[in-house]
Formats: structure tokens, sequence, C-alpha cells
């Protein structure tokens, strides 16, 4: 089983630590029986996700989560 998380905060405070972030995705991923998996959660503030949120998916305005997809080519 290759479960690899990544925990970012890009300055903004996040109320648990970040390896407690990974364990629990990992419980998660375990839990959903997933084998194989690398991924990256990032906190960022309001205006950053509402930027990404533009850019990536010409929506206006800011979400609470924006998840992005890859498959190994």
């Amino acid at each position: 089983m290759n479960l690899t998380v990544d925990v970012a905060s890009d300055g903004e405070r996040v109320p648990l630590s970040r390896s407690r972030i990974g364990s629990i995705a990992r419980s998660v991923l375990r839990a959903e029986r997933v084998r194989e998996a690398l991924i990256s959660i990032t906190f960022v503030g309001s205006g950053r996700i509402a930027s990404i949120n533009r850019a990536h998916l010409d929506h206006r305005g800011s979400t609470d989560v924006i998840s992005f997809g890859f498959s190994r080519p």
C-alpha cells in the first residue's frame, strides 16, 4: 500500500497540525480501500482560492474546496 499525503498551509492558520491532517486523509483512503494514492492538500485564503477557481474552472468567487484529478501517462 502506497498512500502519500502532502499537506501545506500557504501561510494560513489551520486548527489541526499538518501531520494530523495527513493521518486523517490516509485513514479515509484506507477505509475506502484505496491501495495507491498521491494526495496534496493545501490550505489557502479566500483570495487565493478565488484566483485558482477563476484560472482553472472559470468560476467567479471563492469556494470551500477545489480538487484536481490526474492520472499517470
